[in-house]
């Protein structure tokens, strides 16, 4: 049925493809939809919803909905493991960051776990390194906002 386990990995598949397809709406109701047969099957505080979560969170705010990535990114770095892959821990803690920098909640907090996130792409492969350069792009331009703010 639409709520079985097996569901979860081609549903958050989904959301990702149409996430990078740019069309964040339907990412949105798949991701939302394997987070929900994902929390039935393996419940609310399961590590397998981190990267749902993190995704979720990203999209949201790419269609304006600050409050709710907010939300969902906590979610996700309070679930997430030292066990999990770096980059995957890394992508949590740039969405979370670029969330409280676009909200303007929590500034040094903002940078602190930009700064963690470059840690974790260091280590996660060419990919790693690649997203690792993009969050230092952000930290360059955000050293003099600090202080203002």
């Amino acid at each position: 049925g639409r709520t079985h386990p097996f569901l979860v990995e081609p549903l958050g598949n989904l959301g990702e493809v149409a996430h990078g397809e740019g069309r964040p709406k339907d990412a949105q109701a798949r991701l939302r939809q394997a987070i929900a047969v994902a929390e039935g099957a393996l419940g609310p505080a399961h590590t397998d919803l981190v990267p749902l979560l993190t995704l979720l969170g990203r999209t949201e705010l790419e269609l304006g909905q600050p409050q709710r990535a907010l939300a969902d990114l906590e979610r996700a770095k309070l679930l997430s493991r030292p066990s999990q892959p770096a980059y995957e821990r890394g992508e949590g803690a740039w969405q979370l960051s670029r969330v409280l920098a676009a909200t303007g909640n929590e500034p040094l907090r903002a940078l602190a776990l930009a700064r963690e996130s470059t840690g974790l792409f260091a280590v996660a492969g060419a990919r790693g390194r690649e997203r690792g350069r993009q969050v230092e792009a952000f930290l360059g331009g955000a050293k003099g906002q600090v202080g203002q703010q």
